[in-house]
């Protein structure tokens, strides 16, 4: 046993590679290397000199049993293989199964990963293809070894062995024809001719599926096969790799699923499509079906706590609500809804999130627009997508190219027919006036009531009636605090900047600010100079010049993350998702 080839020994890729890059290819050759000059061999490590010194053992004990090549080891009880080559017993199956082994898939020796795809690379299908290339030695197959072929072998007969007791003898027509069916179905998974016919049975579907004949498959055929369910989560993930976006014009989705060259008739799988996984259809495109939010915090809200806070907070409660009834901070609050929104799939909801992302909608728009969207999109958009940087209007309407092109329009003529522009709720007289005592307290701020009663003074000297341009102090406050070049400071007072909005938005980097909750007066003691320069005395004056200034800087670029800025009480801003 002295010359047995190394290659037959067991030995493992690395130590048998070292061996025979030394010329080493036999026990006898083995049995004559010290191990001292193995071990200064390359690549040769103590796991491998171990190996080596076990073999040596083995040679000097006269015992390779251990070693001995296991490319033979086979059921020994099978008569098939005491009279004949396993060469021969593949040639004997061929002539018995050639039409069931041509459609038998390889998938179905379950093989392994490496071994499956070398074959698939060849383009190696069937169990006929495979065993054809047994006979051939692989020839033009890469990649495929020793092992690999030692493995292809005995599952090839182990399965020949479990079909001959089983199918290809009984009942082979049926056989034959799932075994067809298992092959036109490739591209939506691979599924074994046994399993195939146990769903169709499970399923009632069965004789629908052979209705007609072995001699074809019609299309009712086909329909009554992608009804089977355990298919149907395949076709699922087939519908999205067709549609990735779940949003497709109608007249697109036959030349979609035909550019993928299926063996199912296109028709079939067009109306499976838009009978089980619609959504819903709208201005000639087709929404495939996503789970609502609704239905899916119905089955995990109550199952993890993250989901819980987050269901609370689209909900619209507060981040101090939820911190007070999970006994954690608002910051944590802020950080299980960020991470956790992001881990959702996909909802029914994020087909709004295109327009959303593109327009600067407010919650009351976007309720009149998408009116069969649910009453909580907008918080679960406002929390998982920024907010466009366009305002909504005639102008911007013809930049867009969207699914929702047309409800836009049709908001924009119904809004313009149905609501003319709205007359602010003072006189011109009135805000003239205002405008007028404001414009001398440029340099030094004044409190309210000291505004009110020289606005009053104002009036009078200028033969206006009291009476008729009497104003309310809360109302004009509430009014004051969302007008261009009105600001308020940290007492309070009021007074006219000129301070330039454009200047001020292209002047601050908000990034460094992204996703969280800041002071006003954090950036105003961040930019002194930009601040002195303008003429902005605090941080409570710069959040109203940024506030009062915020559409125009979105819809004339002033700043790229203009659209994520977010204003609270004052002197509170949000920069994306930062808590309130």
């Amino acid at each position: 046993m002295s010359g047995i080839p190394l290659n037959q020994c067991g030995l493992s890729a690395r130590a048998l590679n070292c061996l025979t890059r030394k010329g080493v290819f036999e026990t006898e050759a083995l049995g004559n290397l010290s191990l001292k000059e193995v071990a200064t061999w390359r690549n040769v490590g103590p796991k491998t000199l171990n190996e080596i010194e076990e073999l040596k053992r083995f040679i000097k004990a006269n015992r390779l049993e251990k070693f001995a090549c296991q490319e033979d080891t086979v059921d020994n009880s099978s008569n098939i293989l005491q009279e004949k080559s396993r060469e021969m017993y593949f040639k004997d199956a061929i002539s018995l199964y050639k039409n069931a082994l041509s459609v038998y898939n390889v998938s179905e020796l379950n093989l392994s990963t490496r071994t499956y795809n070398a074959l698939y690379r060849a383009k190696i299908v069937t169990v006929l293809d495979l065993i054809n290339s047994i006979g051939e030695n692989f020839r033009g197959v890469h990649h495929i070894g020793d092992k690999a072929k030692k493995e292809i072998v005995e599952s090839i007969y182990q399965w020949l062995e479990t079909k001959r007791s089983n199918t290809l003898d009984n009942d082979l027509e049926t056989v034959e024809y799932f075994a067809i069916i298992s092959k036109k179905l490739w591209r939506i998974a691979d599924y074994s001719t046994e399993s195939l016919v146990d769903w169709a049975k499970k399923a009632k579907l069965y004789d629908a599926i052979i209705a007609g004949g072995y001699e074809c498959i019609n299309v009712e055929n086909y329909r009554a096969i992608l009804e089977i369910p355990e298919l149907q989560k395949d076709i699922e993930n087939l519908v999205l790799a067709i549609v990735p976006h779940g949003i497709i014009a109608a007249e697109d989705l036959k030349t979609k699923i035909e550019e993928l060259e299926f063996d199912i008739p296109v028709e079939v799988l067009e109306n499976k499509f838009l009978k089980d996984f619609l959504s819903r259809e709208k201005a000639g495109y087709c929404f495939f079906y996503r789970q609502s939010i609704m239905s899916f915090f119905q089955e995990m809200a109550y199952k993890d706590r993250n989901y819980t806070i987050l269901y609370e907070r689209i909900q619209g409660k507060t981040l101090q609500n939820i911190s007070e009834t999970f006994k954690i901070t608002k910051e944590r609050v802020r950080q299980i809804v960020y991470k956790t929104i992001r881990k959702m799939p996909l909802m029914d909801e994020d087909f709004f999130s295109e327009p959303y992302e593109y327009f600067y909608l407010s919650k009351k728009q976007f309720n009149e627009i998408f009116s069969d969207a649910d009453a909580m999109s907008f918080e679960y958009l406002n929390l998982r997508y920024r907010k466009g940087r366009y305002i909504l209007d005639e102008e911007t309407i013809q930049s867009y190219i969207g699914v929702f092109k047309k409800e836009l329009i049709a908001y924009l003529e119904k809004k313009k027919k149905y609501e003319p522009d709205k007359k602010e709720s003072f006189a011109v007289a009135d805000l003239s006036s205002i405008f007028q005592v404001l414009y001398k307290h440029q340099k030094q701020p004044m409190p309210l009531n000291e505004f009110i009663n020289e606005y009053y003074d104002y009036i009078c000297t200028s033969d206006y009636s009291p009476k008729h341009l009497k104003i309310s102090t809360n109302t004009l406050k509430n009014y004051l605090r969302n007008v261009e070049r009105i600001v308020f400071n940290a007492n309070g007072d009021i007074r006219y900047c000129l301070a330039s909005a454009a200047v001020v938005w292209r002047s601050i980097r908000f990034l460094p600010y992204e996703n969280s909750a800041i002071s006003a007066e954090i950036i105003f003691n961040d930019y002194l100079d930009l601040m002195e320069q303008e003429d902005i005395r605090d941080g409570y004056e710069l959040f109203f010049v940024l506030k009062t200034s915020q559409i125009n800087a979105i819809k004339l670029n002033w700043n790229d993350l203009s659209n994520i800025v977010a204003f609270r009480k004052a002197p509170t801003i949000i920069v994306g998702n930062g808590s309130d």
